[in-house]
């Protein structure tokens, strides 16, 4: 088992997640044939979670922490008076533009990384490097 960080779609933009990998890879799930899963363990947990997804998958596994943050999902907070700060979300739940922003410097920076699965619907990739 390696540390890595992960990256996958979430209900508002890009989440980083830096775990321990137990494993990766496709498998069929549903009325998929090869659905791209991820089973890990966060840091500073100890039971193993994971996820699977069938459906324009967006996953890069990248070996080792302390990888680039994707974009804040929320605005600049705005002071509103009495203490009170608010901020709302740049995109709708769920828009593309969340991951399509965040292709271009997440493709530049793992030009010399060691990039055990990268499964992008947005870019075209393809390509699963189990361990």
């Amino acid at each position: 088992m390696k540390k890595v960080t992960i990256y996958h779609a979430g209900v508002f933009g890009i989440q980083k997640i830096e775990a321990t990998l137990v494993e990766h890879g496709t498998k069929p799930y549903a009325q998929y044939t090869k659905a791209a899963f991820v089973k890990y363990i966060p840091k500073g947990k100890r039971k193993p979670t994971g996820f699977i997804v069938g459906y324009h998958p967006y996953i890069v596994i990248i070996d080792g922490h302390g990888h680039i943050d994707p974009q804040d999902a929320l605005t600049k907070p705005t002071d509103i008076g009495n203490g009170m700060t608010t901020s709302m979300t740049r995109y709708a739940s769920f828009d593309e533009r969340y991951k399509t922003e965040f292709d271009k410097p997440l493709t530049e920076y793992i030009q010399d990384k060691t990039v055990l699965m990268d499964v992008r619907h947005t870019v075209g990739t393809e390509v699963v490097n189990p361990v």
